[in-house]
């Protein structure tokens, strides 16, 4: 990277990598340069001055690995500046992430029991979540340095809800990032769940389909049983693996993703979650919800990246393991 000259425009050129590569020229730039405006890039785009391989090309561009990146930008808007930006947004102090909860690691990704309580992704400045743990460990480990990256950060490719405990997966790296989302989109990412539900569902055994709507205002989701405008289909299997008096151990398989889906669905049949006050599932022995992500399993195509972990199943104890 280098600046030429002291005029008011400079020339910055970027050599893209693997981690940058693979996503549009707008986009890059975007989280790139997280300061300047998008209505200047298109300016900038419009008269020339962002070529890639010495040529003009259109923002919706895909880019390579090796490619060459020429901006002729105001010197503000200095791309160097990145990885210092990224490390500046993580909080002064953020809780080390507990040896016991890193489940797998390999140099593609990171699977990572959340603890109950912990948010996935910050919900005000400055609280715990695990995402900052994850990134603060990466840079600690050496294995993310935010200096060398242009626009990749390390992010979760799934999420569970703050008081639901269970497996995450992380991509260390853009394209193992892209293949864990693409996994999961494609449903070969088989994620089991374990709870604690109020009574005993019958049958024993079943394959619950519906509707969920989102109120996002209340941050509750509704079971429905038509589709309406707006209302996402559902569908849940589970099945009981003992009883415990007037409660269940209830195994849950995933056969879509929703917001609240196990939580909501349980309750539509009348047997919410234990600890699950949204969902009327109050019990005095259970401060959250009695909800494990507990066992996880890849399911990758042979020539996928990843292909080496097909069939291999992650597992964590639950905290309300009985």
């Amino acid at each position: 990277m280098r600046a030429e000259g002291k005029r008011r425009t400079a020339l910055f050129t970027l050599i893209i990598g693997d981690n940058d590569a693979g996503q549009r020229l707008d986009k890059f730039l975007l989280k790139t340069l997280v300061h300047c405006p998008k209505s200047l890039l298109y300016k900038a785009n419009r008269q020339k001055k962002i070529k890639v391989n010495r040529k003009r090309v259109e923002l919706s561009a895909m880019l390579q690995p090796g490619d060459q990146l020429d901006l002729y930008l105001p010197d503000e808007f200095d791309p160097a500046q990145r990885g210092g930006a990224v490390a500046g947004t993580l909080p002064a102090a953020v809780p080390p992430l507990p040896a016991d909860d890193i489940v797998y690691e390999d140099d593609h990704l990171l699977v990572v029991n959340k603890p109950v309580g912990t948010p996935a992704h910050s919900e005000q400045r400055g609280a715990c979540n695990l995402r900052d743990q994850v990134l603060c460990y990466l840079m600690a480990s050496g294995s993310y340095r935010p200096q060398r990256e242009l626009s990749f950060v390390p992010a979760l490719a799934n999420r569970l809800d703050r008081n639901t405990q269970g497996l995450v997966l992380v991509g260390k790296t853009a394209p193992a990032l892209r293949e864990l989302c693409r996994l999961i989109r494609e449903d070969r990412v088989q994620k089991r769940y374990l709870c604690l539900v109020s009574g005993v569902p019958q049958p024993d055994r079943a394959v619950l389909t519906g509707y969920l709507r989102k109120d996002r205002q209340q941050n509750r989701s509704e079971i429905l049983d038509e589709p309406v405008p707006g209302a996402k289909k559902v569908v849940t299997e589970y099945r009981v693996l003992r009883q415990l008096g007037g409660h269940a151990e209830v195994e849950v398989l995933l056969h879509t993703g929703r917001s609240h889906q196990i939580r909501a669905q349980m309750a539509a049949i009348g047997h919410p979650i234990l600890g699950d006050k949204k969902y009327g599932g109050q019990h005095p022995a259970y401060r959250w919800q009695a909800l494990c992500a507990y066992r996880l399993q890849l399911q990758p195509e042979p020539d996928s990246m990843l292909s080496y972990l097909a069939g291999r199943e992650f597992a964590v104890d639950p905290w309300f393991a009985i």
